[in-house]
């Protein structure tokens, strides 16, 4: 409706002049007028509000049976617009204070055929123009073949053929779960079937994996009857039926009840089908029979007596489920809009188990695509497949990458947002989201690239943000070459570490260094020592007083940190926190050593913290301990023994800053 062309004699209108001289009673928010016009031969009301004291600017509605509604705002503002008059008028409970004229009160009445006066027949106003608002809309939906609510019972209630089989062949097998009773001690094992007890003095609890007393299986506890989704359910079941109209494609979704026996006597006994999605050509539609809601830390799930007509089209309950193909699945898709989709190889990319996880394959999002963006089935039968992938899949990825293809298009050619050509420079299946979004990223921050530098950008995964302040001093192609044997990310680093200190970045040994590595570490400890030199020059006070505890043995050696960057580069290789030491080691509160393979001497290896007289931690990658190699192990424990004897008054004697 905010595309409703208003006549230009009704845009003309004049609108007050003066507001401030407009003074109602103290309580009165608005002065409203109206009117009755004939223009463009049709029949309108115009009705204005104007703020009182002067604050604000006035809007006015433009109204027609024939041709709905809109707003105007003055000419200080926009329009037309669609903004609910209840909205307009700041209030959402009641209505403010107006004062208007009983003539403008009696035109408003005659036009809407309202004899409830209430608050000058604004709440009858606003009505008509919602109940307006939603008849256009349905006649839009009518219009454009949107399917209408009432449409799901197109859908047989019938069972897909095979979906029972299915269930005991793959769903059934996976269900670990271990159902215990209250005090936690029988339960019910859904792999072997068997009631089983926990060992003495053990229980079963919620959430725990155990093994089962008779199987042995690995199985997960969960409470008989309480609140938890395994409790009450194995899992959610997907698939697919024809409507009886022969054109809509119905995707049905599930819940696999628990049977509590665990014989599975009557499986579609356990069946409750919560949602259905409709497909005719390219129009999807949802209705659900369930809503489900949080309160606290708590879920609950509401049975609903019909079905309901919702508008979150893609979003799924509970995310997971399984994903039944029947295996006429061609004669459901013929003759609708996925006669040529290919679930089949969809559903391929994930040889069994649970769909819809985040990160993983959701084949009702695929189908749901399928019908409403014509871009899927072009890049997915011309073998770009994880780029549809990433698509069904597009919270994992940037607003850019997700914005790179306009997946409404009809051409591929049409549908990226860059050259096409550069489709041609890696092969469709290493085409992926992240890559078109770094291409879009680097048109977008440094115009269009050659091919060779798009190329490079691809192949090597290049984001802009990492180059785009070192491409204003030298040409991109210098800048991609001197970056395939140097870390993209340490180099981002550095350049703002430059720009930082003001070094001249047009001087090319600046802006390339030959040991990039090296580099980042002066330029990191200059930025660092300009943001603390007192705690940067009590850092260096004390490790001068550690050297003397350097050590070599066996192809291994040990020294003390010199500078607090080196925390930083040592935490960044192995994975662990060091760097947040740096403190504690200007204080003198304790001492880091780095361990290293005397052939690698600037390679990370182990970091060793000395405390009070004892080693605190010596750690690897990924704050694995020296414990765990016996080398390493035998190293630090042969250098605490000869600090011990050798400064008996130093640094063993738990003195670490002497």
């Amino acid at each position: 409706m905010s595309g409703m062309r208003i006549p230009k004699e009704i845009r003309e209108l004049p609108w007050p002049e003066n507001q401030k001289e407009i003074q109602g009673p103290e309580k009165i928010k608005f002065y409203v007028t109206a009117e009755n016009i004939t223009a463009d031969g049709a029949e309108w009301l115009i009705v204005t509000f104007v703020p009182c004291k002067g604050g604000g600017c006035a809007f006015r509605y433009v109204l027609s049976k024939e041709r709905g509604w809109a707003l105007l705002m003055n000419a200080e503002g926009t329009g037309p617009r669609t903004t609910p008059l209840q909205k307009m008028l700041f209030s959402y409970w009641d209505w403010p204070n107006l004062w208007m004229k009983q003539q403008d009160e009696e035109t408003i009445a005659r036009w809407i055929g309202s004899k409830e006066k209430a608050n000058h027949y604004m709440p009858a106003l606003n009505a008509w123009m919602r109940e307006d608002a939603e008849k256009r809309l349905e006649a839009r939906r009518k219009a454009n073949g949107e399917i209408e609510d009432g449409e799901e019972h197109l859908c047989p209630e019938e069972l897909p053929d095979g979906i029972v089989d299915y269930i005991r062949r793959t769903v059934l097998p996976e269900d670990d779960t271990l159902l215990y009773k209250k005090g936690g001690v029988r339960g019910l094992c859904y792999i072997c079937g068997h009631e089983v007890r926990a060992a003495p003095g053990q229980k079963f609890r919620k959430g725990e994996r155990v093994k089962c007393p008779h199987c042995g299986s690995a199985v997960t506890a969960a409470l008989a009857y309480g609140e938890s989704f395994k409790s009450d359910y194995v899992e959610n079941i997907a698939s697919i039926s024809k409507g009886t109209d022969g054109k809509t494609v119905f995707v049905r979704l599930w819940h696999l009840r628990r049977d509590y026996t665990a014989k599975w006597e009557n499986i579609p006994g356990q069946l409750q089908e919560i949602t259905r999605w409709a497909i005719r050509g390219n129009k999807v539609a949802k209705w659900e029979h369930e809503h489900k809601y949080s309160w606290g830390m708590a879920c609950y799930r509401e049975g609903l007596r019909n079905w309901e007509k919702v508008n979150t089209v893609t979003e799924i309950l509970d995310y997971k489920y399984y994903f039944y193909l029947p295996s006429d699945w061609r004669s459901v898709f013929a003759g609708t809009g996925l006669r040529y989709c290919e679930p089949e190889q969809y559903i391929g990319q994930k040889r069994r188990g649970l769909t819809g996880t985040i990160g993983s394959l959701n084949p009702i999002r695929f189908l749901l695509d399928w019908a409403r963006y014509p871009a899927i089935e072009l890049f997915w039968k011309a073998g770009y497949r994880e780029l549809v992938n990433g698509r069904l899949r597009s919270h994992c990825f940037t607003k850019t990458a997700n914005n790179s293809i306009n997946w409404r298009r009809k051409s591929i050619g049409s549908a990226v947002q860059f050259p096409k050509r550069y489709l041609k420079l890696i092969p469709p299946e290493e085409w992926s989201l992240t890559k078109t979004g770094y291409i879009v990223d680097m048109i977008t921050e440094l115009g269009e690239l050659s091919d060779k530098n798009a190329q490079t950008v691809l192949q090597r995964g290049i984001s802009a943000e990492c180059v785009k302040d070192a491409a204003q001093h030298a040409s991109l192609t210098k800048v991609l070459n001197y970056l395939k044997r140097g870390d993209q990310f340490m180099f981002k680093d550095y350049i703002s570490e430059c720009l930082k200190l003001k070094l001249d970045l047009n001087d090319r040994a600046v802006l390339f260094p030959k040991n990039l590595q090296s580099a980042h570490e002066r330029t990191s400890a200059m930025v660092e020592y300009e943001n603390n030199p007192k705690q940067w020059d009590d850092f260096v006070k004390h490790a001068k007083k550690l050297k003397k505890y350097a050590w070599n043995m066996g192809g291994l050696m040990i020294r003390a940190a010199e500078y607090p960057t080196e925390l930083k580069v040592e935490g960044a290789a192995l994975g662990h926190c060091v760097a947040g030491y740096a403190k504690d080691m200007a204080n003198g509160k304790t001492s880091i050593f780095f361990v290293r393979r005397t052939v690698e001497p600037d390679k990370p290896y182990f970091t060793l913290e000395y405390k009070n007289g004892m080693v605190a931690q010596c750690r690897t990658n990924s704050n694995v301990s020296y414990e765990s190699f016996p080398e390493v192990k035998a190293f630090v424990e042969a250098w605490c023994e000869w600090i011990g004897k050798s400064f008996r008054n130093g640094l063993a004697a738990g003195i670490p800053a002497a």
